[in-house]
């Protein structure tokens, strides 16, 4: 086959299930414009080859940019803080050696602002693979994440406390949650429910667009179920492909607590899949209080749905349900529009 375009592609075997016949994953890139040269100041550089940089670690403060160049494989964990960061290239962020809960997440982002993540991609992380906690105007691009290595807890994108975050072209295959939007109160959180307050401050303005989803055992999208933020707004997700959803939970999944607003959220043009006997669901928008959130519940307002479908086997028939549920009335689900909405 030809491509007229750039693309992230999965050629699958018609021989069963992706588990029996894996798929061949294809990133075709456009092509760098000015990548950043070796030896140029502020650049950490990784050409063609296999890399173990000390400790496995790799800190990147204000103005500082990591180029990992195609045929580059770099085992190693990324931390970032400061502002005006830049991570491209074409080549592999690696922690597939790492046990899983032994070590933290491969792109870890602290308090930083004005930066970008464009090209690379990042596999098997020990946990989350991409955290951004407390960042603002952060432009993701191009950025492939094979996350698959080890289950529970290795999400895709987690956006923690941040705003203003834009994620264009990407593709994200996940174990667990695919993309989860969370607002803690208090970092690192613990699992039983919280008691002190630190930050909690609000999350506006996440856009995605055109990136390409895959969870084999969670979520598509899971906003708002760590409920210990001020509110959650103004979110739109748009051109979304769901390629395969084998989890038992939900595509999009709108969970607040603690009596959190989530407000203003808009899904237009998405397209998913069910793996063979999956058993999840399609849309769930409700105020509920969960294991890492504290009574009582959150609330809704202002959701848009728009050109959605879900297609693919369903077992039982039953799969692929849409709930809408505000349990009180002082912790409702209001102004909701579905607009072809489509299941089949």
């Amino acid at each position: 086959f030809s491509l007229s375009n750039p693309a992230n592609i999965s050629v699958e075997p018609d021989q069963g299930s992706i588990i029996d016949a894996p798929p061949l994953i294809l990133f075709a890139n456009p092509l760098e414009v000015n990548p950043p040269q070796q030896g140029a100041p502020g650049v950490i550089y990784y050409g063609p080859g296999y890399h173990n940089p000390a400790g496995g670690k790799i800190t990147l403060g204000s103005n500082s940019t990591l180029y990992i160049a195609g045929g580059a494989v770099v085992n190693a964990q990324v931390r970032a803080s400061g502002n005006n960061i830049r991570i491209a290239g074409r080549g592999i962020l690696d922690s597939k050696d790492w046990a899983f809960g032994t070590a933290g997440n491969i792109l870890q982002f602290d308090n930083v602002t004005n930066s970008t993540v464009e090209g690379i991609i990042a596999k098997d992380s020990p946990t989350w693979t991409f955290r951004l906690m407390q960042c603002d105007y952060i432009t993701v691009n191009n950025l492939k994440i094979l996350s698959t290595s080890h289950e529970n807890a290795t999400d895709g994108i987690d956006i923690v406390n941040s705003s203003h975050i834009t994620i264009t072209d990407s593709f994200v295959r996940s174990h667990d949650d695919a993309v989860a939007i969370k607002g803690f109160d208090v970092y690192p959180v613990n699992l039983a429910p919280h008691t002190s307050v630190t930050d909690g401050r609000g999350l506006d303005t996440i856009n995605i667009a055109r990136t390409v989803l895959w969870t084999d055992g969670a979520n598509g999208f899971r906003i708002g179920c760590e409920s210990h933020a001020a509110f959650m707004r103004n979110f739109t997700f748009t051109d979304i492909d769901v390629l395969h959803f084998g989890g038992y939970e939900w595509i999009i999944s709108l969970q607040p607590a603690e009596n959190m607003p989530i407000e203003n959220v808009r899904y237009e043009n998405l397209r998913a899949e069910f793996e063979y006997g999956a058993t999840g669901n399609f849309i769930e928008l409700l105020p509920q209080v969960t294991q890492w959130s504290n009574p009582p519940e959150g609330r809704i307002q202002g959701v848009y749905f728009k050109n959605l479908s879900l297609g693919g086997y369903r077992n039982p028939a039953t799969a692929g349900t849409i709930t809408v549920d505000g349990p009180a009335a002082t912790h409702d689900v209001r102004n909701v529009t579905f607009d072809n909405v489509v299941r089949y």
